[in-house]
């Protein structure tokens, strides 16, 4: 009874509990619940969120109330009692007082003849809420995240683009012997989006998978365009789309931390549109004529650098 009042004592045990386990396990099992494997969850705390994200040694107590769209990074607490309400987002090392109550929401009335309880009731019947094009743009971290989008259709789809140019014009390789070199690089993205996502799941972490990710591709790239030996570009291209692919794993889970959990689906419609039309438009665009030019080629590594530099910027934002 103690620990579950009291439960950093638990939370830092070498090894979680069986029962904390089961407890994990239980709720990690339900749609849009991310934790941690070393997160504490009392059994006494009631869980009813729309969606919960979180961080290792977090700890949620018992007699605390967490609804809402929550994201709780590590280290942090929930004292015995506390609450949240709507989309509430914390860091790492935070304490929440016992009875305290966090709501992330604001109310607002747009038929002021309409009671209160008749728009609750619309709301129970599960009437659709519309999502303007406006309200969506005016969000900074959907607007962050589409640019972000962008930025790696034109990398990703510039380079698959322009591959098979690279092998028959550079390297003076015949058409009809380019198919496994072309082959193998798509190959290493499908490994590179299991893994990424395997990764996020379990660390409950994207936008800093998706950064070390377009870092380490933008070394790659770089290299491969400096390379002398065939086998050199093919493998560190391979690499590249390897771990390009960790955004690819990451940016609708991302998306669905940014928008109302009921707007998610028209959100992913437009940022999919959005992104794919500017992105891959722009891609061979941009970085066909760059690497045609000897002494442009660092460029594209600088565009991925600078990918990784706003995904930084966005996990500050959304801490996921």
């Amino acid at each position: 009874e103690r620990a579950a009042i009291e439960n950093w004592h638990e939370a830092y045990l070498p090894e979680p509990t069986e029962a904390q386990r089961d407890r994990i396990a239980e709720l990690n099992g339900r749609d849009g619940y991310h934790l941690h494997p070393r997160a504490y969850v009392a059994d006494g705390a009631r869980v009813i969120a729309d969606r919960l994200a979180m961080g290792e040694h977090s700890t949620i107590a018992s007699g605390c109330t967490i609804r809402g769209d929550i994201a709780i990074g590590a280290h942090t607490a929930f004292n015995a009692g506390s609450a949240t309400i709507g989309k509430v987002t914390l860091g790492d090392g935070v304490r929440i007082a016992s009875y305290a109550v966090l709501v992330g929401e604001n109310h607002g009335i747009d038929d002021l003849e309409l009671p209160i309880a008749a728009g609750r009731a619309r709301e129970a019947a599960g009437e659709v809420v519309e999502l303007s094009w406006g309200a969506l743009f005016s969000m900074p971290r959907f607007l962050l995240l589409s640019v972000i989008g962008s930025i790696n259709n034109v990398v990703a789809l510039g380079l698959s683009s322009w591959l098979p140019t690279y092998f028959t014009t550079k390297r003076g390789i015949a058409f009809e012997e380019i198919t496994y070199l072309v082959a193998v690089p798509y190959a290493f993205s499908l490994l590179g989006i299991g893994l990424w996502a395997w990764l996020g799941d379990r660390h409950n972490i994207r936008s800093p998978l998706a950064a070390l990710g377009f870092a380490g591709a933008g070394i790659m790239i770089y290299l491969a365009l400096q390379a002398d030996s065939l086998a050199t570009v093919l493998l560190c291209f391979s690499l590249g789309v390897f771990l390009i692919s960790a955004f690819n794993a990451c940016e609708f889970a991302m998306l669905q931390r940014i928008v109302p959990l009921q707007m998610v689906a028209p959100a992913m419609g437009v940022y999919n549109g959005c992104t794919t039309i500017i992105g891959g438009g722009l891609g061979p665009f941009i970085v066909s004529p760059i690497i045609s030019q000897d002494g442009l080629s660092w460029l594209i590594s600088a565009i991925a650098l600078g990918n990784a530099a706003l995904l930084l910027l966005a996990y500050r934002l959304i801490r996921y």
